[in-house]
Protein backbone atom coordinates (compact mmCIF):
# COMPACT_ATOMS: atom_id res chain seq x y z
CA UNK A 1 0.00 0.00 0.00
CA UNK A 2 1.15 3.71 -0.51
CA UNK A 3 1.67 6.01 2.56
CA UNK A 4 1.87 9.30 2.36
CA UNK A 5 5.73 11.02 2.78
CA UNK A 6 4.62 12.03 6.12
CA UNK A 7 4.30 8.52 7.44
CA UNK A 8 7.40 7.52 5.83
CA UNK A 9 10.68 7.47 7.26
CA UNK A 10 12.78 10.32 6.24
CA UNK A 11 15.58 9.79 3.65
CA UNK A 12 17.19 12.82 5.13
CA UNK A 13 17.34 14.25 8.79
CA UNK A 14 14.10 16.93 9.24
CA UNK A 15 14.35 19.81 11.20
CA UNK A 16 12.05 21.21 14.01
CA UNK A 17 11.40 20.24 17.61
CA UNK A 18 11.79 16.36 17.98
CA UNK A 19 8.47 15.70 20.52
CA UNK A 20 6.49 17.50 17.44
CA UNK A 21 8.09 15.83 14.62
CA UNK A 22 7.29 12.13 16.99
CA UNK A 23 3.22 13.45 17.31
CA UNK A 24 3.22 13.88 13.97
CA UNK A 25 4.07 11.15 12.60
CA UNK A 26 2.53 8.97 15.54
CA UNK A 27 -1.00 10.78 14.88
CA UNK A 28 -0.95 9.95 11.39
CA UNK A 29 0.13 6.32 11.60
CA UNK A 30 -2.73 5.93 14.17
CA UNK A 31 -5.51 6.90 11.85
CA UNK A 32 -4.17 4.59 9.26
CA UNK A 33 -3.85 1.60 11.36
CA UNK A 34 -7.44 2.30 12.91
CA UNK A 35 -9.04 2.97 9.99
CA UNK A 36 -7.38 0.11 7.53
CA UNK A 37 -5.31 -2.64 9.89
CA UNK A 38 -2.30 -1.64 8.76
CA UNK A 39 0.27 -4.27 10.10
CA UNK A 40 3.68 -3.01 11.56
CA UNK A 41 5.24 -1.22 15.01
CA UNK A 42 2.79 1.64 15.52
CA UNK A 43 1.64 2.61 18.86
CA UNK A 44 -1.02 1.34 20.62
CA UNK A 45 -4.15 3.51 21.00
CA UNK A 46 -4.05 3.65 24.67
CA UNK A 47 -0.27 4.38 24.67
CA UNK A 48 -1.31 7.12 22.24
CA UNK A 49 -3.86 8.78 24.54
CA UNK A 50 -1.56 8.22 27.56
CA UNK A 51 1.17 9.99 25.72
CA UNK A 52 -1.20 13.31 24.38
CA UNK A 53 -2.05 13.36 28.25
CA UNK A 54 1.47 13.77 29.20
CA UNK A 55 2.31 16.52 26.45
CA UNK A 56 -0.88 18.28 27.48
CA UNK A 57 0.14 18.20 31.27
CA UNK A 58 3.61 19.94 30.67
CA UNK A 59 2.32 22.50 28.21
CA UNK A 60 -0.06 23.51 31.09
CA UNK A 61 2.26 23.17 34.12
CA UNK A 62 0.57 22.12 37.46
CA UNK A 63 -2.68 20.66 37.54
CA UNK A 64 -5.64 23.01 38.56
CA UNK A 65 -8.97 22.38 39.38
CA UNK A 66 -11.17 21.52 36.25
CA UNK A 67 -13.30 24.46 35.32
CA UNK A 68 -14.99 25.68 31.93
CA UNK A 69 -18.49 24.49 30.33
CA UNK A 70 -17.79 21.07 29.71
CA UNK A 71 -15.77 20.47 33.24
CA UNK A 72 -18.49 18.33 34.37
CA UNK A 73 -17.84 15.68 31.75
CA UNK A 74 -19.38 15.38 27.65
CA UNK A 75 -20.31 12.39 26.33
CA UNK A 76 -19.71 11.68 22.26
CA UNK A 77 -22.20 9.00 22.17
CA UNK A 78 -20.92 6.82 18.74
CA UNK A 79 -23.97 5.72 17.41
CA UNK A 80 -22.40 2.13 16.13
CA UNK A 81 -20.26 -1.03 17.00
CA UNK A 82 -17.06 -0.80 18.67
CA UNK A 83 -14.53 -1.18 16.03
CA UNK A 84 -17.07 -0.43 12.79
CA UNK A 85 -16.54 1.97 10.00
CA UNK A 86 -18.04 5.19 11.97
CA UNK A 87 -16.09 4.02 15.36
CA UNK A 88 -12.92 4.14 13.28
CA UNK A 89 -13.82 7.37 11.75
CA UNK A 90 -14.13 8.67 15.21
CA UNK A 91 -10.60 7.35 16.87
CA UNK A 92 -9.34 9.91 13.97
CA UNK A 93 -11.13 13.22 14.31
CA UNK A 94 -12.14 13.14 18.40
CA UNK A 95 -8.67 13.72 19.05
CA UNK A 96 -8.76 17.24 17.31
CA UNK A 97 -12.28 18.02 18.27
CA UNK A 98 -11.05 17.95 21.99
CA UNK A 99 -8.33 19.06 21.75
CA UNK A 100 -9.99 22.33 20.41
CA UNK A 101 -11.88 22.80 23.21
CA UNK A 102 -11.57 25.09 26.54
CA UNK A 103 -9.32 23.92 28.66
CA UNK A 104 -10.86 21.45 31.54
CA UNK A 105 -12.90 20.17 29.04
CA UNK A 106 -13.54 16.10 30.03
CA UNK A 107 -14.83 14.66 26.49
CA UNK A 108 -15.99 10.68 27.14
CA UNK A 109 -16.99 8.38 24.41
CA UNK A 110 -19.53 5.52 23.94
CA UNK A 111 -21.20 2.94 21.15
CA UNK A 112 -24.46 1.94 21.07
CA UNK A 113 -26.30 -0.13 18.47
CA UNK A 114 -25.63 -1.87 15.06
CA UNK A 115 -23.93 0.19 11.89
CA UNK A 116 -27.09 1.77 10.28
CA UNK A 117 -27.62 4.15 13.60
CA UNK A 118 -30.78 3.66 14.40
CA UNK A 119 -30.24 2.38 17.79
CA UNK A 120 -28.00 4.93 18.66
CA UNK A 121 -30.09 7.89 17.08
CA UNK A 122 -32.69 6.55 19.01
CA UNK A 123 -30.75 6.36 22.62
CA UNK A 124 -29.53 9.92 21.87
CA UNK A 125 -33.22 11.30 20.71
CA UNK A 126 -35.08 9.86 24.15
CA UNK A 127 -32.03 10.93 26.97
CA UNK A 128 -30.31 13.30 25.65
CA UNK A 129 -30.40 16.62 27.94
CA UNK A 130 -29.67 19.96 25.87
CA UNK A 131 -27.06 20.92 28.10
CA UNK A 132 -24.12 20.80 25.78
CA UNK A 133 -22.52 17.80 27.30
CA UNK A 134 -24.37 15.30 24.89
CA UNK A 135 -23.14 14.97 21.57
CA UNK A 136 -24.12 12.47 18.56
CA UNK A 137 -22.13 11.37 16.17
CA UNK A 138 -24.14 9.14 13.45
CA UNK A 139 -23.84 7.75 10.01
CA UNK A 140 -25.82 9.40 7.47
CA UNK A 141 -28.17 5.94 7.12
CA UNK A 142 -29.46 6.88 10.29
CA UNK A 143 -31.22 9.63 8.87
CA UNK A 144 -32.13 8.20 5.54
CA UNK A 145 -33.63 5.26 7.40
CA UNK A 146 -36.17 7.96 9.16
CA UNK A 147 -36.41 9.71 5.85
CA UNK A 148 -38.09 6.57 4.08
CA UNK A 149 -40.33 5.64 6.83
CA UNK A 150 -38.65 2.70 8.77
CA UNK A 151 -40.51 2.39 12.22
CA UNK A 152 -37.07 1.87 13.97
CA UNK A 153 -36.83 4.86 13.67
CA UNK A 154 -38.39 7.15 16.62
CA UNK A 155 -36.23 9.95 16.23
CA UNK A 156 -36.87 13.74 14.20
CA UNK A 157 -33.83 14.68 12.27
CA UNK A 158 -35.11 17.89 12.22
CA UNK A 159 -34.42 18.48 15.54
CA UNK A 160 -30.81 17.86 15.55
CA UNK A 161 -28.68 20.69 16.13
CA UNK A 162 -25.61 20.48 13.66
CA UNK A 163 -21.73 20.64 15.00
CA UNK A 164 -19.68 18.83 12.31
CA UNK A 165 -19.87 16.52 9.36
CA UNK A 166 -17.96 14.30 7.31
CA UNK A 167 -18.57 13.63 3.72
CA UNK A 168 -17.55 10.77 1.49
CA UNK A 169 -18.21 11.14 -2.92
CA UNK A 170 -21.42 9.39 -4.09
CA UNK A 171 -20.45 8.33 -7.90
CA UNK A 172 -22.65 6.46 -10.51
CA UNK A 173 -19.72 4.04 -12.43
CA UNK A 174 -19.92 1.95 -15.58
CA UNK A 175 -18.37 0.60 -18.48
CA UNK A 176 -20.68 2.88 -21.58
CA UNK A 177 -20.12 6.13 -22.68
CA UNK A 178 -22.07 8.78 -20.11
CA UNK A 179 -23.35 9.75 -23.50
CA UNK A 180 -25.42 7.01 -23.65
CA UNK A 181 -27.57 8.04 -20.60
CA UNK A 182 -30.12 9.16 -22.19
CA UNK A 183 -34.04 9.20 -21.06
CA UNK A 184 -35.47 5.80 -21.77
CA UNK A 185 -32.17 3.91 -22.25
CA UNK A 186 -32.66 0.89 -19.99
CA UNK A 187 -29.51 -0.24 -17.61
CA UNK A 188 -28.86 -3.06 -15.19
CA UNK A 189 -27.64 -1.48 -11.79
CA UNK A 190 -26.27 -3.18 -8.43
CA UNK A 191 -27.60 -2.18 -5.02
CA UNK A 192 -27.42 -3.69 -1.80
CA UNK A 193 -30.65 -3.04 -1.25
CA UNK A 194 -33.65 -0.23 -1.38
CA UNK A 195 -33.60 0.53 2.16
CA UNK A 196 -30.59 2.35 2.38
CA UNK A 197 -27.67 4.41 0.29
CA UNK A 198 -28.43 3.26 -2.92
CA UNK A 199 -32.06 4.90 -2.89
CA UNK A 200 -30.04 7.72 -3.85
CA UNK A 201 -28.55 6.55 -6.66
CA UNK A 202 -31.86 4.87 -8.24
CA UNK A 203 -34.01 7.87 -7.33
CA UNK A 204 -31.59 10.19 -9.47
CA UNK A 205 -31.56 7.93 -12.29
CA UNK A 206 -35.21 7.74 -12.27
CA UNK A 207 -35.86 12.32 -12.40
CA UNK A 208 -33.37 11.97 -15.47
CA UNK A 209 -35.65 9.58 -16.80
CA UNK A 210 -33.15 6.31 -17.65
CA UNK A 211 -34.99 2.75 -16.91
CA UNK A 212 -32.96 0.79 -14.60
CA UNK A 213 -33.01 -2.98 -13.66
CA UNK A 214 -32.23 -3.33 -10.46
CA UNK A 215 -30.04 -6.52 -9.28
CA UNK A 216 -30.31 -6.67 -5.29
CA UNK A 217 -28.11 -7.93 -2.73
CA UNK A 218 -24.57 -6.77 -4.36
CA UNK A 219 -22.60 -4.21 -2.13
CA UNK A 220 -18.76 -2.95 -2.28
CA UNK A 221 -16.97 -5.94 -4.06
CA UNK A 222 -19.40 -7.80 -5.02
CA UNK A 223 -20.95 -4.91 -6.95
CA UNK A 224 -17.45 -4.27 -8.67
CA UNK A 225 -17.38 -7.77 -9.38
CA UNK A 226 -20.85 -8.10 -11.13
CA UNK A 227 -20.07 -5.29 -13.36
CA UNK A 228 -16.61 -6.59 -14.63
CA UNK A 229 -18.21 -9.73 -15.25
CA UNK A 230 -21.27 -8.37 -17.37
CA UNK A 231 -23.90 -9.02 -14.83
CA UNK A 232 -24.77 -5.57 -14.27
CA UNK A 233 -23.63 -1.93 -16.22
CA UNK A 234 -23.86 0.28 -13.28
CA UNK A 235 -22.26 0.19 -9.83
CA UNK A 236 -23.13 2.85 -7.26
CA UNK A 237 -19.63 4.11 -5.61
CA UNK A 238 -19.79 5.47 -1.81
CA UNK A 239 -18.74 5.42 1.37
CA UNK A 240 -14.68 4.98 3.08
CA UNK A 241 -12.45 4.99 0.41
CA UNK A 242 -14.12 5.64 -2.62
CA UNK A 243 -10.74 6.27 -4.71
CA UNK A 244 -9.88 3.02 -4.10
CA UNK A 245 -12.96 1.53 -5.31
CA UNK A 246 -12.54 3.49 -8.79
CA UNK A 247 -9.34 2.71 -9.02
CA UNK A 248 -10.43 -1.09 -8.41
CA UNK A 249 -13.04 -0.73 -11.79
CA UNK A 250 -10.65 0.47 -13.92
CA UNK A 251 -8.82 -2.61 -14.45
CA UNK A 252 -11.22 -3.48 -16.92
CA UNK A 253 -12.31 -0.32 -18.42
CA UNK A 254 -14.73 0.97 -16.43
CA UNK A 255 -15.05 4.74 -15.24
CA UNK A 256 -16.90 7.04 -13.62
CA UNK A 257 -19.91 8.67 -15.36
CA UNK A 258 -21.00 11.35 -13.05
CA UNK A 259 -21.72 12.24 -9.36
CA UNK A 260 -24.59 12.93 -6.88
CA UNK A 261 -23.04 16.42 -6.37
CA UNK A 262 -23.00 18.07 -3.18
CA UNK A 263 -24.75 21.47 -1.86
CA UNK A 264 -22.87 24.69 -1.60
CA UNK A 265 -23.19 26.67 1.74
CA UNK A 266 -25.82 28.50 0.92
CA UNK A 267 -27.71 25.30 -0.45
CA UNK A 268 -28.04 25.46 -4.31
CA UNK A 269 -26.58 22.11 -6.20
CA UNK A 270 -22.60 22.42 -7.11
CA UNK A 271 -19.69 19.38 -8.29
CA UNK A 272 -18.70 17.04 -5.71
CA UNK A 273 -15.23 18.88 -4.73
CA UNK A 274 -13.92 15.81 -3.99
CA UNK A 275 -14.83 15.14 -7.94
CA UNK A 276 -14.79 18.23 -9.84
CA UNK A 277 -13.87 17.18 -13.19
CA UNK A 278 -17.49 14.70 -12.96
CA UNK A 279 -20.64 16.32 -13.94
CA UNK A 280 -23.22 16.19 -10.82
CA UNK A 281 -27.26 14.61 -11.60
CA UNK A 282 -28.60 18.20 -11.35
CA UNK A 283 -26.19 18.93 -14.56
CA UNK A 284 -26.84 16.06 -16.14
CA UNK A 285 -30.97 16.48 -16.06
CA UNK A 286 -30.59 20.25 -17.45
CA UNK A 287 -28.52 18.75 -19.96
CA UNK A 288 -30.91 16.10 -20.84
CA UNK A 289 -34.26 17.60 -20.09
CA UNK A 290 -33.51 21.77 -20.53
CA UNK A 291 -34.46 22.44 -17.33
CA UNK A 292 -33.60 22.11 -13.65
CA UNK A 293 -35.59 19.20 -11.50
CA UNK A 294 -38.19 20.38 -9.59
CA UNK A 295 -41.27 18.89 -7.22
CA UNK A 296 -41.66 16.98 -3.83
CA UNK A 297 -39.78 13.71 -5.40
CA UNK A 298 -36.51 16.10 -6.31
CA UNK A 299 -36.68 17.49 -2.87
CA UNK A 300 -36.77 13.81 -1.53
CA UNK A 301 -33.87 12.75 -3.60
CA UNK A 302 -31.68 15.81 -2.28
CA UNK A 303 -32.01 14.76 1.22
CA UNK A 304 -31.31 11.27 0.49
CA UNK A 305 -28.10 12.28 -1.42
CA UNK A 306 -27.01 13.97 1.78
CA UNK A 307 -27.54 11.29 3.96
CA UNK A 308 -25.79 8.81 1.37
CA UNK A 309 -22.54 11.32 1.32
CA UNK A 310 -22.36 11.54 4.86
CA UNK A 311 -19.30 9.27 6.74
CA UNK A 312 -20.84 11.01 9.63
CA UNK A 313 -22.89 13.73 11.13
CA UNK A 314 -22.14 15.08 14.54
CA UNK A 315 -25.16 17.17 16.04
CA UNK A 316 -26.44 18.74 19.33
CA UNK A 317 -30.00 17.77 21.30
CA UNK A 318 -32.38 20.32 20.23
CA UNK A 319 -32.98 23.36 22.79
CA UNK A 320 -28.79 23.19 23.38
CA UNK A 321 -28.20 26.79 24.45
CA UNK A 322 -26.49 29.09 21.75
CA UNK A 323 -23.32 29.67 23.80
CA UNK A 324 -22.31 25.52 24.18
CA UNK A 325 -23.22 25.36 20.23
CA UNK A 326 -21.40 28.03 19.43
CA UNK A 327 -17.90 26.14 21.74
CA UNK A 328 -18.56 23.16 20.00
CA UNK A 329 -18.63 24.58 16.41
CA UNK A 330 -15.18 26.45 17.09
CA UNK A 331 -14.10 23.25 18.02
CA UNK A 332 -15.15 21.51 14.67
CA UNK A 333 -14.02 24.38 13.17
CA UNK A 334 -10.48 24.09 14.24
CA UNK A 335 -10.63 20.04 14.10
CA UNK A 336 -11.12 20.08 10.51
CA UNK A 337 -7.78 22.21 9.73
CA UNK A 338 -5.60 20.06 11.70
CA UNK A 339 -3.61 17.36 10.09
CA UNK A 340 -5.85 14.51 11.71
CA UNK A 341 -8.33 16.13 9.54
CA UNK A 342 -6.03 16.16 6.28
CA UNK A 343 -5.19 12.46 6.69
CA UNK A 344 -8.62 11.48 7.24
CA UNK A 345 -9.30 12.67 4.02
CA UNK A 346 -6.03 11.24 2.18
CA UNK A 347 -6.87 7.89 3.67
CA UNK A 348 -10.45 7.39 3.84
CA UNK A 349 -11.79 9.83 1.35
CA UNK A 350 -13.78 11.05 4.23
CA UNK A 351 -14.33 15.13 4.48
CA UNK A 352 -14.68 17.12 7.17
CA UNK A 353 -16.50 19.71 7.58
CA UNK A 354 -17.56 22.00 10.13
CA UNK A 355 -20.16 25.09 9.70
CA UNK A 356 -21.76 26.56 7.51
CA UNK A 357 -21.14 23.63 5.18
CA UNK A 358 -21.87 20.87 7.71
CA UNK A 359 -24.93 22.83 9.24
CA UNK A 360 -25.97 22.96 5.10
CA UNK A 361 -25.29 19.05 4.73
CA UNK A 362 -27.01 18.02 7.75
CA UNK A 363 -29.78 20.44 7.77
CA UNK A 364 -30.61 19.08 3.83
CA UNK A 365 -31.29 15.71 5.59
CA UNK A 366 -35.07 16.61 6.89
CA UNK A 367 -36.95 16.63 4.03
CA UNK A 368 -40.35 18.60 3.93
CA UNK A 369 -43.10 15.62 4.72
CA UNK A 370 -44.65 16.13 1.40
CA UNK A 371 -41.44 15.32 0.09
CA UNK A 372 -40.92 11.94 2.40
CA UNK A 373 -44.45 10.76 1.82
CA UNK A 374 -43.89 11.17 -1.94
CA UNK A 375 -40.36 9.27 -2.17
CA UNK A 376 -41.91 6.59 0.28
CA UNK A 377 -45.23 6.19 -2.63
CA UNK A 378 -42.53 5.98 -5.15
CA UNK A 379 -40.42 3.00 -3.25
CA UNK A 380 -43.95 1.42 -3.29
CA UNK A 381 -45.17 1.66 -6.48
CA UNK A 382 -41.50 0.71 -7.42
CA UNK A 383 -40.32 -1.94 -5.97
CA UNK A 384 -43.68 -2.95 -3.48
CA UNK A 385 -41.17 -1.78 -0.77
CA UNK A 386 -43.02 -0.90 2.69
CA UNK A 387 -41.47 0.14 6.16
CA UNK A 388 -40.90 -2.75 8.38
Amino acid sequence: MHLPDAVRPAATPMSGPPRDRLDGLTRRAGIAAALFGMAGPLVPRRTLARSSLVHQALADGPAESPSGPLAQGATILIAGPPDGTLDRVASAILPPLTRALPHGSKVDRTNSGGIDGVTGANRFEARAAPDGLNVLMAPGSSALAWLIGERRAQFDVGHWVPVMAGATPCIIAGRMPVASLVPGARFRIAAASVAGPDVAALLGLYLLGIETSVVFGLRGRQAREALEQGGVDLVFVHGTRTSAQLADLTRFGAAPLFSLGAPRPDGQPARDPAAPELANLIELHERLHGALPSGPLYQAWCSAAAAASLAFLMALPQMTPAALIALWREAAAAAVRSPDAAALVELADVHPMAAPAAITRVSGLAAPPESALALRQWLAGRFDWHPS
